[in-house]
């Protein structure tokens, strides 16, 4: 590398970190000051509110830096090819016999291992820190959070009113089912999500659900249809897991004399697991149960967007899970979008760069202004063709190849016509 690459290398970092830095500080300084009131709810004092807040922008700054990384570099790459033009280095450079793509070879060089930066943070820091990136301002991970309404593998649709993340909790769960075309609903109060790896429990992989109540009762054919996935249970063995709002005497006292509710269970030793021996009586269904899914407790509390804040790995995984069935339109066109992000930065550097090579007599900021154009009606498309493929309007392949075909053609038009 020679001392103009290295240069350039320099002056491309030195606009980066400007650019970014501004950006940042920006957006942190006018959320801060709108969410202040959010942030003194759950710090008292000037230290702990420092705290709090830094603690919640560092986070926030992961998802920023992804969102806007393209933009930035494009951004840095301008400012470095600007200042280059100003004080005359790239007409000496032509001057001397070196042509326009070696003079900002190393600028794009550094924009490549920028969108490589990118990569790292999309597929380490942001999957790791992605529940505290989520948060509200006021929330520090103990606040309950929304449910959204979602289907297993077996056709059983979930719903409640919010959730405890600490307890993994669902209150006013719901669960609607059908057998022998009869749809059937279980309520209750809240029920609790037993992982697959809690070997404490008998049963695992499902939900423990208090005081349930089903509505129309199962006859005994039913009972038996459903006997693999939705399990009466002895009450006593609700003590491993107390409710995570404890039931009230009256409704305990209710339960125990409920002549409704099957208690009776005994342990078979020839399975490795617990097994209960009881089944849901005709016309009956109320007490404890335990309801067997593979929809675990994050797919319920989980945003809407949550596969943005994925590894490739767990989105390929995400699209042969029948529980996102709602979503695989979006998780495709998230995993394919994410395969070629760095060749979509790649592709708006090339696209906005002609315009300030061959804007000599231009001014600075109107070279960037006119890049930020080009940028902002690249990631328009980038957007719409993300929304349609996200609906099914078009396929998952099509939505995220559009914009790099569209405008990867313009780019590489555009980048011959650059003088050298």
């Amino acid at each position: 590398m020679s001392i103009l690459d290295r240069q350039r290398c320099w002056d491309f970092v030195k606009a980066y970190f400007i650019c970014f830095t501004a950006l940042v500080g920006l957006y942190i300084v006018i959320d801060a000051f709108t969410n202040l009131d959010e942030f003194t709810e759950i710090a008292t004092t000037p230290i702990a509110l420092f705290k709090v807040m830094g603690r919640f922008y560092l986070m926030h700054t992961i998802a920023f830096f992804d969102r806007l990384c393209g933009v930035i570099t494009m951004m840095a790459a301008i400012f470095t090819v600007t200042w280059m033009q100003r004080y005359n280095q790239h007409l000496a450079m032509l001057a001397a016999g070196i042509s326009t793509h070696r003079v900002i070879r190393p600028v794009w060089m550094m924009a490549a291992f920028a969108s490589l930066l990118a990569v790292a943070n999309q597929e380490i820091l942001m999957p790791k820190y992605a529940d505290e990136i989520q948060r509200d301002h006021a929330d520090v991970g103990v606040n309950t959070v929304g449910v959204f309404s979602r289907e297993d593998a077996n056709g059983i649709m979930f719903s409640g009113r919010e959730a405890d993340r600490r307890s993994k909790t669902i209150f006013a769960f719901n669960a609607d089912f059908s057998v022998y075309g009869e749809l059937h609903e279980i309520e209750s109060p809240q029920a609790r999500y037993i992982p697959s790896d809690d070997l404490a429990h008998p049963f695992r992989g499902g939900w423990l659900i208090y005081q349930a109540k089903i509505a129309p009762p199962l006859t005994d054919q039913e009972s038996e249809a459903v006997s693999k996935i939705l399990i009466p249970l002895n009450p006593d063995m609700l003590k491993r897991y107390p409710a995570a709002i404890p039931v009230s005497d009256k409704d305990k006292e209710k339960s125990e004399s409920d002549p409704d509710v099957d208690r009776g269970f005994s342990f078979n030793k020839n399975l490795d697991v617990l097994s209960i021996i009881a089944t849901i009586r005709p016309n009956r269904g109320r007490g404890p149960c335990f309801l067997r899914s593979n929809l675990a407790f994050t797919a319920l509390t989980q945003n809407t967007d949550w596969h943005m804040f994925a590894t490739t790995p767990e989105l390929v995984r995400a699209i042969s899970d029948p529980s996102n069935g709602f979503d695989h339109a979006a998780i495709a066109v998230s995993l394919h979008l994410r395969i070629l992000r760095p060749i979509l930065n790649l592709a708006l550097l090339f696209f906005t760069l002609p315009q300030v090579l061959g804007g000599y007599d231009r001014n600075m900021f109107i070279n960037l202004g006119l890049s930020l154009a080009s940028s902002g009606l690249f990631y328009g498309t980038l957007f719409l063709t993300q929304f349609l493929g996200a609906n099914g309007v078009f396929p998952a392949e099509l939505a995220a190849w559009i914009p790099l075909v569209a405008f990867g053609s313009f780019a590489a038009a555009r980048w011959d016509s650059i003088r050298t």
